[in-house]
């Protein structure tokens, strides 16, 4: 896992600035649709996040409650960073 694992969850913070610069420039419903999509799309990229983390961090227990094929090795080829 590298640092662009933990991005999504950082992403968010941009959302103010974004805000900021929708709210000066663009009709209010538009905004308001624009903030809802981002909001949205930023919420599915760190949920999805959490869980590549959630499956790394327990194919590296030991008893491995995961299914075989989801074994530390195999897990680590997959996911090498």
């Amino acid at each position: 896992m590298g640092v662009f694992v933990f991005l999504p969850l950082v992403l968010p913070l941009t959302a103010w600035p974004i805000a900021r610069l929708a709210e000066q420039h663009l009709h209010p419903r538009t905004a308001t649709r624009l903030l809802t999509g981002v909001a949205a799309v930023m919420a599915m990229c760190s949920t999805v996040c959490l869980g590549l983390v959630m499956v790394v961090g327990t194919a590296q227990l030991p008893g491995n409650p995961l299914p075989d094929g989801w074994s530390d090795p195999e897990v680590r080829a997959a996911v090498p960073y």
